[in-house]
C-alpha cells in the first residue's frame, strides 16, 4: 500500500502534464484503493480532479465514460471530493462529442461508450438532454449490425440504466434492433 501512495503522490506532481486518459486512469485507481479499504489522500483525489477540468475538452466519449464511472465509485466509497466543476465539464465536453458524431457518422464502438457516461452523468445527478440521448440510441441502433458481443451487451446494459432512471428515452423499435444483434453475435460467441 505504501508503495501504492508513493506513485500517487508522484502522480499528483505530474499535474499539468496529464492527457484526459491519464486522468481516468488515476481517478480508477483511487476508487480501486479506496474500495479495497486502502486510505486514499481527499487532496490527491481534488489535484486530480483539477486536471479533469483542464482536460476535459479533449477527452474522448471512452475517458468521459471512465471518469465518470471512477466518480461514482469514489462517492459510494465515501471520498467526498467537490467534483460539480469537473462534472460541468465532462458533461459538456459529451454534448459536444455527440454534436461531433452527428456531423460525421458515430461508429459502432462509439455509441455504447456515450450511451454509459450518459447513463452515469444520469446517476450522479447531471442534467441530460433527453433528446440527444434519443439521438444517440437511434444511432446505437442504426449502426447495431456493426457492433460486436461486447458493444451490445454495454449497449442494452446502458439503454437499461437509462430507463431505470426515469428518462424517457427508448423506442422499442431501436431496443428491438440492438436486441436482434444480439441473437446474430450469439454465433461468434466462444
Amino acid at each position: 500500500a505504501k508503495a501504492v501512495q508513493a506513485v500517487i503522490a508522484e502522480v499528483s506532481r505530474l499535474a499539468g502534464q496529464m492527457s484526459a486518459r491519464d486522468v481516468g486512469q488515476l481517478l480508477n485507481a483511487f476508487a480501486n484503493l479506496a474500495e479495497g479499504g486502502l486510505h486514499v489522500d481527499v487532496e490527491h483525489v481534488r489535484a486530480v480532479n483539477n486536471e479533469t477540468i483542464r482536460v476535459a475538452g479533449r477527452a474522448t466519449a471512452a475517458d468521459v465514460s471512465i471518469i465518470v464511472r471512477a466518480f461514482a465509485r469514489l462517492a459510494e466509497s465515501g471520498i467526498d471530493v467537490d467534483n460539480a466543476k469537473a462534472l460541468r465539464a465532462v458533461s459538456a465536453q459529451m454534448k459536444r462529442l455527440t454534436g461531433e458524431m452527428f456531423a460525421g457518422e458515430m461508429k459502432h464502438r462509439d455509441a455504447p461508450q456515450i450511451l454509459l457516461a450518459f447513463a452515469q452523468l444520469v446517476g450522479l445527478g447531471q442534467d441530460v438532454d433527453a433528446k440527444e440521448v434519443r439521438a444517440v440510441i437511434a444511432e446505437a441502433a442504426r449502426v447495431a449490425g456493426d457492433m460486436r458481443a461486447k458493444e451490445v451487451s454495454a449497449t442494452l446494459l446502458a439503454m437499461g440504466r437509462l430507463a431505470a432512471s426515469g428518462m424517457n428515452v427508448l423506442d422499442a423499435k431501436d431496443v428491438r434492433a440492438v436486441s436482434a444483434q444480439t441473437a446474430r453475435v450469439a454465433g461468434t460467441m466462444s
